[in-house]
């Protein structure tokens, strides 16, 4: 009897414990912890301009000083407090420091300046207009050969300049990679950066915390005892792969990876790719760290070497902005016809789904946590607010939560008020066109363009135009997001149509079954008939979010206005 008892007391604690958690991650999926834009200190000098990244704990803005465009990561202090996070004011000051100490470089976000009021840290640095390298690469296809030749130069460039001072980033992965107005990567955000070489004496020392994104990060790291700058080259190996696959080789790199698993045993995890860069990935992803190749031993290795008519001579920045960005766009190909094809894949897991805990899934961001980096240009029009230039001593009530459907006037679109005929060329001309209109239409588009940014806008790609009622626009897109098996507020199409701009969040898995948060958000083009629908990511990994963008698209393929068609 006693012994039935405690069986019963047991299960009913085991049930309390995952209804607690349950209601915990439900808090955390439906974006009940996303902070909106509320007052932040005014910085003398500065002019705010649009919300391009946000998170539990910091918002980050555009600014421009002195007509220069900046971004600027603000970390709210009551909320770190709030939620015991001890460790993330330490790491706030260590960020600084870190990205001050590596900075300047040509593949490094450019550290600008920094400081701190009762309420906020902050960071200002380099605004990155190119946008996110990753939101330019079509999922499971890639990036053609001298493309990611070009960028994993780059992306070496940088990693080898933050080791010569002694750091390691430990966060190498796509949603850390920039593009400069010309195209050019960029290195940013380092929550998770260290110091793995003593200034004082350059003894090194190793580290023992857990972090980064299990796609990307090295085994050693999971097993808590690991040389930070050999981690780092293992995340290079893996973003090289993705440059030229799309996806990533394992989901984790962990015995219950069924991709891992088989890669540790020896089996070929490259097949089709060329024998020269499958033999350099294979040197970077040697699972004994010692082993694995150094950064000299990269630098020399024959496809690192080749010649690539994208580089310039004796540099390694892009010399033909316009050649890079017309092969960019190439990739991206969205099939409206594909209907049936696209109902239900999203919810298939990859067939190494990790169905275990891994170590990273419980593991606290860093001192950014759940912050997205603060130079990428997402472009989510949320809240603007122009504050006029005071002291930074200003008290601020801090951001808060809110995990309802905004709703804003719609009466003002995004340009002035344009006729129809003028309405078309405004989307005839957007480069996001191209992906919905074949090869000739990316051909009449790089004819015209003068510079990168003409093919590569500001925002993302994950973005159409439609002329279809707003009512009937929104019922589709919703019925979608259901069909996919992502999880939105219930909302009444009718009430939010008349005069309003509408943002509807969700919630989704991606492939791998790890967690993605947006919202969608639709604005009128002109004073009549043309809306624009953009996918606007929290959280999540890109290469999932233009595939669930794509799924989205292929059942809405009724709502898609196409210029030309």
């Amino acid at each position: 009897m006693v012994a039935l008892r405690l069986m019963r007391l047991t299960v009913v604690l085991i049930l309390s414990i995952n209804h607690k958690a349950v209601q915990r991650d439900a808090r955390e999926d439906t974006g009940a912890s996303i902070m909106t834009n509320t007052d932040l200190p005014a910085l003398k000098g500065v002019q705010y301009g649009e919300t391009i990244g946000q998170g539990a704990f910091a918002i980050i803005k555009e600014a421009h000083i002195k007509n220069k465009a900046v971004a600027i990561k603000f970390t709210n202090k009551q909320l770190i407090q709030q939620n015991g996070m001890v460790e993330q004011k330490s790491g706030a000051a260590k960020e600084y420091m870190l990205h001050k100490h590596c900075s300047p470089h040509p593949n490094v976000v450019k550290f600008i300046a920094h400081g701190e009021d009762l309420n906020y840290y902050w960071i200002a640095m380099e605004f990155c207009a190119g946008g996110d390298l990753f939101d330019k690469i079509e999922p499971d296809f890639g990036v053609d050969t001298d493309v990611a030749h070009m960028y994993f130069r780059q992306l070496l460039n940088g990693v080898s300049f933050l080791h010569s001072k002694g750091v390691a980033h430990r966060d190498i992965k796509p949603e850390n990679i920039f593009l400069s107005e010309d195209g050019n990567l960029k290195i940013g955000d380092f929550g998770f950066a260290t110091l793995f070489r003593r200034p004082s004496d350059g003894s090194r020392r190793q580290c023992n915390s857990v972090c980064g994104s299990p796609p990307y990060v090295a085994p050693e790291v999971l097993r808590g005892v690991y040389d930070a700058d050999r981690a780092d080259i293992w995340s290079c190996g893996i973003v090289l792969y993705v440059l030229l696959r799309g996806n990533t080789p394992w989901c984790e790199p962990v015995p219950a990876d069924v991709d891992f698993r088989a890669y540790s045993a020896g089996e070929n995890s490259f097949k089709g790719m060329d024998h020269e860069v499958s033999s350099l990935i294979k040197g970077m992803l040697k699972i004994d760290p010692q082993t694995r190749y150094t950064m000299d031993m990269i630098r020399q290795h024959v496809w690192v070497r080749r010649r690539n008519p994208l580089l310039g001579v004796g540099d390694d920045n892009c010399k033909d902005p316009i050649e890079l960005a017309s092969r960019l766009i190439q990739g991206l190909r969205i099939n409206l016809k594909s209907r049936s094809a696209s109902t239900n894949n999203f919810q298939t897991p990859r067939k190494s789904y990790v169905s275990h805990k891994s170590p990273l899934s419980f593991k606290k961001r860093g001192p950014t946590s759940a912050i997205p980096t603060a130079s990428q240009p997402i472009f989510n029009h949320l809240h603007t607010d122009h504050h006029s230039s005071t002291t930074l001593s200003q008290p601020s009530a801090g951001p808060q939560f809110n995990d309802h459907p905004s709703v804003e006037p719609l009466t003002q679109p995004l340009n002035v008020h344009l006729d129809d005929d003028l309405a078309l060329n405004v989307i005839a001309l957007d480069p996001t066109q191209a992906q919905f209109g074949g090869v000739s239409a990316t051909q009449s588009m790089t004819q015209v363009a003068r510079k990168f940014r003409d093919l590569i806008p500001q925002g993302r790609f994950t973005r159409f135009y439609s002329s279809m009622p707003p009512e009937s626009l929104i019922s589709t897109i919703h019925d979608a997001l259901t069909r996919i098996g992502a999880r939105t507020p219930s909302i009444d199409p009718m009430v939010l149509v008349l005069k309003h701009k509408v943002a509807i969040p969700f919630v989704a898995s991606d492939r791998r079954r790890m967690n993605m948060r947006g919202q969608v958000r639709l604005a009128k083009v002109d004073s009549k008939d043309f809306i624009r629908v953009e996918f606007i990511k929290s959280k999540g990994d890109p290469l999932e979010w233009r595939w669930l963008f794509k799924r989205v698209v292929q059942l809405c393929e009724d709502c898609v206005y196409v210029a030309g068609n």
